[in-house]
């Protein structure tokens, strides 16, 4: 006659108490329970005394089977975590599995190796926050632009992006949601004066100029599929400011000429007089002026080269900027040479010689030096020494014979067309810009002897 087992119940398995032997009460259908045997420690008090602990043995629950004719056991957890009622509600669902030929511990080996699957998956997904991402890419920007200007990038997407989007999946991350950002930069949408609207547009413009070279390292980067910011234009969300676009500069000869004559004789500091010597030649950006390491230079070549992130244009399929250095650059490198070559800035600080010379220190000398009158044409800023050269450049065009394409390149111009620069990306302009640089410096040097 067969044996029946008498089904537990919660009241018989509260009462058990401790056992010196392990013990396997049956519930049936295969629901088993060991019971473990009790342990007993011996525990040095403070006073040294020896006191005797005995530690309970643990419940465990087991589910017992057969499958394809092999015998298997399932562990079902402890008692009283998994109560009475769960572990049997947990047999029945086994037994189910089983009548559809399925065996419930592969079934389990499966489940967990999703949930593993999905963690991971998880891990990816938070290393791929928007504020991670971002922090990434400060990294990969500082080996080419200061600390100052990293510390500007963070600062900007502090204030602006991060409270909506930092803890956002890059790759979840909509067009509408950067719109909605920078629609949000203070004063943008209402702004109490035109200046307002122009100051903080420009705020919105440079936030969203890092937000597009964010995404464009993300994706070169294979941290999002898609460079969301190609769909966004800025002009259509940003106001624009009232009156003319461009910067205010100096195209008249004889006005030019006592500009370079006062940028001689600025005595205030050599460093700023040095590098406004140097701009007017070599018409960088402020950030690039201001930026320019000693180890960009090579001497023996002539040139001078930034690393292509630096660069207003940080798209990694464009080579580095590379510019020829005239005779008159080469002099005024050497000379400052010997105040800053130590150093691994070639401006350095004017107070902190362990930094890069700020980005308006050059606009305030020329504020000093009295150039600030837009109306009579006497009013040049550091950004303007770029459109000088090209007005004056496209001027005597004939005269130094340099083609378009060459002299755009000298401002680090691009063919807007993606398919034309997919072919011309990798073009070397660097022995066709030497000679339109070696004409500038010259034509440079005449304008400023030619005093009335």
């Amino acid at each position: 006659m067969a044996r029946i087992t008498k089904p537990l119940s919660d009241s018989l398995l509260k009462k058990i108490a401790s056992i010196e032997k392990d013990k396997k009460l049956y519930d049936g259908d295969g629901l088993i329970l060991i019971i473990k045997a009790y342990k007993k420690i011996k525990e040095v008090l403070p006073d040294q005394t020896i006191k005797e602990i005995t530690i309970q043995g643990s419940k465990l629950w087991r589910f017992k089977y057969n499958f394809n004719e092999k015998e298997n056991t399932l562990s079902l957890g402890k008692y009283p975590e998994i109560s009475l009622s769960d572990a049997r509600d947990l047999c029945r669902e086994y037994r189910t599995l089983l009548s559809q030929g399925i065996n419930p511990s592969e079934k389990r080996k499966d489940e967990k190796a999703e949930i593993k699957l999905h963690a991971t998956l998880d891990k990816e997904k938070q290393q791929n926050l928007l504020k991670y991402v971002l922090n990434d890419f400060l990294i990969f920007k500082s080996n080419a632009i200061s600390l100052g200007q990293v510390d500007h990038y963070q600062s900007r997407m502090k204030h602006y992006i991060l409270p909506t989007l930092g803890e956002k999946v890059i790759e979840d991350i909509t067009d509408s949601d950067i719109i909605n950002c920078i629609k949000n930069v203070p004063n943008v949408v209402t702004p109490k004066s035109h200046k307002a609207i122009d100051g903080k547009a420009e705020t919105a413009r440079r936030v969203f100029d890092i937000c597009k070279q964010l995404w464009k390292w993300a994706k070169a980067n294979k941290r999002t599929p898609i460079n969301i910011t190609m769909e966004i234009y800025i002009n259509e969300i940003v106001p624009p400011s009232k009156g003319n676009h461009h910067y205010a500069k100096i195209t008249n000869e004889k006005i030019l000429g006592e500009l370079l004559r006062a940028i001689d004789g600025y005595k205030h500091s050599k460093i700023v007089r040095n590098a406004l010597r140097l701009v007017v030649i070599l018409p960088y950006r402020a950030e690039n002026l201001t930026t320019l390491r000693w180890d960009m230079i090579d001497f023996d070549k002539r040139t001078l080269t930034i690393p292509r992130p630096a660069m207003k244009v940080p798209d990694p399929s464009l080579p580095d900027f590379v510019l020829p250095l005239p005779d008159q650059a080469i002099s005024i490198l050497n000379e400052t040479r010997e105040i800053t070559g130590w150093g691994t800035w070639i401006f350095h600080g004017i107070k902190d010689f362990e930094d890069h010379m700020n980005e308006e220190t050059c606009n305030k000398a020329l504020r000093i030096m009295g150039f600030t009158d837009e109306s009579k044409g006497r009013k040049q800023t550091t950004h303007s020494f770029r459109g000088t050269f090209r007005s004056l450049s496209e001027t005597y065009a004939k005269e130094h014979g340099a083609l378009f394409e060459t002299r755009e390149r000298v401002l680090d111009h691009h063919e807007n067309n993606k398919a034309i620069r997919a072919y011309t990306h990798m073009a070397d302009y660097t022995e066709q810009m030497r000679p339109l640089m070696q004409w500038w410096a010259d034509f440079l040097d005449k304008i400023k002897e030619q005093e009335d």
